[in-house]
């Protein structure tokens, strides 16, 4: 992982996109990868998906999210990242300005991180995609997507499948588009 780090920092990098998936990278891999990202300007895309980051704190994915410029797209599908880093994501999510692609699918954000990062969809004015699906989220996580809908005009595509069953009878379109 230091390797790949230093070629992050590397000012003179033309290496836009970052795919290191299923690559049993740990908490401390990806703390690494986060921290070279968090002023770098020229990754657009990062997978880190099918990694166990669970463990330990990824706080540097706070960092990057709130301050990177460049990067558009992070997959971190099937990270077990859990609802800490959920709430870690949904408080740095509403400073983000580059961000339109977050994957966060399998991580058991359940409904405590899940209903963070909805509700920084209120702030967050880039993110075109968001999948939070299988993160075993209730009507109560999704009452914060409804929230976050409602003042947020660039999000295109929200993806809650598969998670536990949700009456979604409140989110019908004239309540997402009534303001």
């Amino acid at each position: 992982m230091d390797d790949l780090a230093l070629l992050i920092y590397k000012k003179d990098n033309k290496v836009n996109r970052i795919d290191v998936s299923n690559n049993k990278i740990t908490f401390l891999g990806a703390n690494f990868i986060f921290r070279a990202l968090t002023n770098n300007k020229v990754v657009k895309r990062v997978n880190l998906s099918s990694n166990n980051l669970s463990g330990g704190e990824i706080e540097d994915l706070s960092s990057c999210i709130r301050t990177n410029t460049s990067l558009e797209h992070l997959g971190l599908s099937d990270c077990q990242l859990g609802k800490s880093t959920g709430l870690s994501i949904g408080c740095s999510l509403g400073e983000n300005s580059a961000l339109k692609t977050l994957v966060l699918s399998g991580n058991s954000l359940v409904d405590e991180g899940s209903f963070a990062v909805g509700r920084a969809l209120e702030r967050n004015e880039t993110l075109k995609e968001l999948d939070v699906s299988r993160n075993h989220i209730t009507d109560a996580a999704v009452e914060g997507f409804v929230e976050g809908i409602v003042k947020n005009r660039e999000l295109e595509v929200l993806n809650l499948g598969e998670n536990e069953p949700v009456s979604y009878t409140h989110l019908t379109l004239p309540t997402i588009c009534s303001v």
